[in-house]
């Protein structure tokens, strides 16, 4: 059985949540870092993310970066 597009498109999304999330503390991964470590598009990236999340990305960074115990990149 296929997973659903949308289905694997929020999973792609959760992971580059939890990615950023362990980068917490560290500078940005800014969206070119993060399309090559997920091998997608920058602008891919940006778009399912704000669907998916309704937030961009460097929204996220900046909550999870007040955080306490998070890991560096």
């Amino acid at each position: 059985m296929k997973t659903a597009p949308k289905a694997k498109t929020e999973k792609l999304v959760e992971r580059i949540a939890a990615y950023i999330d362990n980068c917490a503390e560290s500078e940005f991964p800014d969206l070119t870092v993060l399309s090559e470590a997920f091998g997608v598009t920058p602008q891919y990236i940006s778009n399912v993310f704000k669907k998916v999340r309704d937030e961009n990305v460097k929204d996220l960074h900046r909550q999870t970066q007040a955080g306490p115990g998070q890991k560096r990149c």
